[in-house]
């Protein structure tokens, strides 16, 4: 299920070539990250009403259907339009069932809540755009925030336009968060010759393969009254 929001301007070109920009493959740490708060393929069965979780830039959409496969009811969200066509291509030749949204971080807020997981892999978040807040109203009572990012995201905010004194860094998040009450659950490190098929990612600037930096993992969770 597809559901569209405006979203602002955005590089619809990056998923229009022919092969994939990333591997194809979930995130490396992504099931070490769901394993720390408890969430297997058996504790999502066994958990009713079905969990919810959102895949915030989902890119290509791994992720989503990763957690999809485990039995999440999972929400994929990403603010390029040619990414969420991806990730309904992958859900499909999954077979599982994803809702799709076109929206970035600033405006998913306005479709989903109450999530038992939010994943936040390589998305910028922004001090001034108040994206800790959003986090904060998208994860329930209880519920898990994965949040994962490059050691060195220098390239990644040049390319976006973002000044580094205005980016929220997975420690910064882990930080701040755990002031307002959020457990600090578990924190890693993956590192680059870590990464699965990590030959396999292409730069969306050049398309050439390259291996990603070392990726730093951050796991909280709510409170579970919420406050």
């Amino acid at each position: 299920m597809n559901m569209q929001q405006p979203t602002g301007d955005h590089d619809d070109n990056l998923y229009t070539g022919p092969e994939r920009v990333w591997s194809g493959y979930p995130n490396a740490g992504l099931d070490k990250a769901l394993r720390a708060v408890g969430w297997t393929q058996q504790t999502v069965a066994g958990t009713s009403p079905v969990p919810r979780a959102l895949d915030i830039g989902c890119g290509e959409g791994a992720d989503a259907v990763f957690m999809a496969q485990l039995g999440f009811a999972v929400t994929a969200c990403d603010p390029v339009a040619t990414a969420i066509a991806r990730t309904e291509q992958s859900a499909a030749a999954a077979g599982v069932f994803l809702t799709t949204v076109v929206a970035g971080i600033d405006t998913i807020a306005a479709t989903v809540a109450d999530c038992a997981v939010v994943t936040s892999f390589f998305v910028p978040l922004i001090k001034s755009r108040g994206d800790l807040e959003v986090l904060d109203r998208l994860v329930g009572p209880g519920g898990a925030l994965i949040i994962a990012h490059h050691d060195n995201p220098s390239r990644q905010l040049e390319r976006n336009g973002i000044s580094p004194d205005d980016l929220i860094d997975p420690v910064t998040a882990d930080t701040e968060l755990s002031a307002r009450g959020w457990q600090q659950v578990a924190g890693f490190t993956v590192a680059a010759n870590h990464h699965s098929h990590a030959h396999r990612h292409r730069h969306p600037d050049t398309g050439d393969t390259y291996v990603p930096g070392d990726t730093v993992i951050r796991i909280l969770r709510k409170p579970a009254d919420g406050k």
